[in-house]
């Protein structure tokens, strides 16, 4: 059995620092995680996690 794992899903680890304007790469989330699910369908994964 295959099984896929990701975490972070608001990509929070990316945002610098603690202002409100700071660059907000949690915006890319929705493409980054088309292209998890894509590369886990690929792999053949059996369980997501």
């Amino acid at each position: 059995m295959r099984i896929g794992y990701f975490t972070d899903l608001h990509y929070r680890g990316a945002v610098p620092g603690t202002s409100p304007i700071a660059k907000r790469e949690c915006r890319r989330v929705l493409g980054l995680l088309e292209t998890c699910l894509a590369d886990l369908s690929r792999r053949g994964v059996d369980l997501l996690i």
